[in-house]
């Protein structure tokens, strides 16, 4: 699956998920986080490292 896209540019001018795969998280799970924000909370609500 894949590639992704978070919306975000990263300081290169490219998105902050260019070219990730599902194979990537698969291979290196630790290197990951998921987190979740909302108008309520902007600094997030949700974190999860993925492990």
């Amino acid at each position: 699956m894949g590639p992704f896209t978070t919306g975000m540019n990263g300081p290169n001018g490219l998105d902050t998920a260019s070219g990730l795969m599902v194979k990537g998280i698969e291979e290196t799970p630790a290197g990951f986080f998921a987190d979740s924000h909302t108008s309520l909370f902007s600094l997030g609500v949700v974190r999860g490292q993925i492990a």
